[in-house]
C-alpha cells in the first residue's frame, strides 16, 4: 500500500469515527436540551443526508448552545442590578 493510499484510508477513518461519535452525541442527548421541538430529528435527517458536513456543524452548534446556558446560568446567579434585572 503506498502513501497516498494509506493517507485516505486514515482520513476516512478518522472521519468515520468522529461520524459515529458526533451521532451518538446526537441519539443520547435529551430532547429537552434542544431549543427547538422537533430539532433532534433534524438533526438525524442532517447526519444521514448531508454527512459530511453535519457532524462538525453539529459538534460546534452544540458547544455553542453549552457556552450560552452556561452564561445564561451565571448571569441568573448574580445579583439583580449586576445582571440588568434591577
Amino acid at each position: 500500500m503506498n502513501c497516498g493510499a494509506l493517507l485516505v484510508v486514515t482520513v476516512a477513518a478518522a472521519f468515520l469515527a468522529f461520524w459515529l461519535w458526533q451521532f451518538t452525541v446526537l441519539m443520547g442527548t435529551e430532547d429537552d436540551f434542544f431549543p427547538g421541538r422537533q430539532d433532534k430529528l433534524v438533526w438525524g435527517l442532517a447526519f444521514l443526508l448531508v454527512w459530511p458536513i453535519a457532524p462538525l456543524t453539529f459538534y460546534f452548534f452544540r458547544k455553542r448552545l453549552l457556552v450560552r446556558r452556561n452564561v445564561e446560568k451565571r448571569l441568573a446567579e448574580l445579583p439583580g442590578e449586576i445582571a440588568g434585572t434591577s
